[in-house]
């Protein structure tokens, strides 16, 4: 028998036992058959947790205890919170229409804050379809309620219009609203800010929901401390107030990006002589799977050398190279391999390290999976 057949075999057989070794951490796992097909993919606060219970419960659902009989393999991902396990599992729902999940109707989509940077003076807006239409959208958000809180929550920090009037750079001669009154929006419609200023505050709104909220934070705490040493505890609570929501009101989501990019994201990690790689496929801005890899006589301190040599070895028959590979550090003939990607693929391939954003924050999640299957492979547990 194979090794390949061996570990199969042993996962097979101890599968009752297989929620022993997973992360109690959130995720999404995956039920499937005995031919790899995925028939049941599902959202845990606790990985460990949820899936043993699928062992350890009689289901009152017949439906579930039919599935259970099918299932011979358990897969995971890792997430960094429960909101990012609950797109994740959308996403792939939608991708792979498993036998057993309940087939929603109405397609739903997560709503998204865009701003109409294409305008004289952009507004802001909840949408649930985001485009490429020029201008930008922040998000998914899980909810619209939360989604509502958090624009409520801008418009006091940074005035910015939400209205749909057609405005020129000058010239406008419509009547102030509301917003203008109680402070959330500085009239462009009245001409009572021009577009330079204007401007301006759009561009700290994009940053700041683009998770840039640093600076936010810290005039809003150093506004709270001076009211707070001035006696005037009104205004330093609603300082406070104020903070908490900015704190509360963004998740930045790494399981969906706006952008139809499509990228491979590879983390890597290492004990002894054995490596794992995880690779995170993103396809059409969607996290959509993962594949793991471990590399025998893989050398801890030139992890670098391994890598080069992984994805040499990977792309090599591979049909499809998306436009970037993400990396957790440069590796050896990093132009070269570059140069060969992209005449293999007949466009530019990047391969890109990053240090801040929505990449960095996926390649961290990817070596933090690698992390996990490397510890679990110790303790000789298998997973597809």
């Amino acid at each position: 028998m194979k090794a390949e057949e061996r570990e199969k075999t042993r996962k097979t057989q101890a599968l009752p036992e297989l929620w022993q070794s997973l992360p109690n951490v959130p995720g999404v796992y995956l039920m499937k058959a005995s031919d790899g097909t995925v028939i049941y993919v599902g959202k845990a606060v606790r990985l460990r947790t949820r899936v043993r219970s699928y062992f350890r419960e009689k289901f009152t659902s017949a439906l579930t205890s039919q599935m259970m009989r099918y299932v011979t393999e358990v897969d995971y991902i890792v997430t960094e919170t429960e909101v990012e396990a609950l797109i994740l599992e959308n996403n792939l729902i939608k991708a792979h229409q498993p036998r057993y999940n309940v087939k929603l109707k109405d397609d739903k989509r997560y709503p998204y804050l865009r701003v109409t940077v294409n305008e004289a003076f952009p507004r802001i807006q909840i949408t649930r379809k985001a485009e490429n239409d020029g201008t930008r959208y922040f998000g998914p958000f899980v909810h619209v309620r939360s989604t509502r809180q958090t624009l409520k929550q801008l418009t006091k920090l940074f005035p910015i219009r939400t209205c749909t009037l057609p405005l020129a750079e000058v010239g406008n001669k419509y009547r102030v609203c509301l917003d203008y009154h109680i402070g959330r929006c500085p009239g462009p419609c009245a001409d009572k800010i021009n577009v330079s200023d204007y401007d301006e505050i759009v561009r700290k709104v994009c940053q700041f929901l683009s998770g840039n909220t640093e600076a936010v934070v810290k005039e809003l705490t150093e506004q709270m401390q001076a009211a707070a040493e001035a006696l005037d505890f009104e205004t330093a609570a609603k300082y406070r107030d104020t903070l908490k929501d900015v704190q509360q009101a963004i998740t930045t989501q790494n399981m969906d990006s706006v952008s139809a990019a499509d990228e491979d994201v590879i983390g890597i990690a290492a004990k002894t002589e054995i490596a794992c790689v995880q690779l995170l496929r993103v396809r059409d801005g969607k996290l959509l799977e993962r594949e793991h890899y471990y590399l025998n006589d893989a050398d801890p301190e030139s992890l670098a050398t391994a890598l080069s040599a992984f994805i040499s070895q990977y792309y090599q028959n591979a049909v499809f190279v998306p436009k970037t590979v993400v990396l957790p550090m440069p590796i050896e003939s990093m132009e070269l391999i570059e140069n060969w990607l992209s005449e293999k693929q007949g466009n530019r391939v990047g391969l890109h390290v990053p240090r801040a954003g929505r990449l960095r924050k996926l390649q961290i999640l990817a070596t933090k999976n690698a992390e996990i299957l490397l510890t679990q492979r110790e303790q000789n547990v298998v997973y597809s």
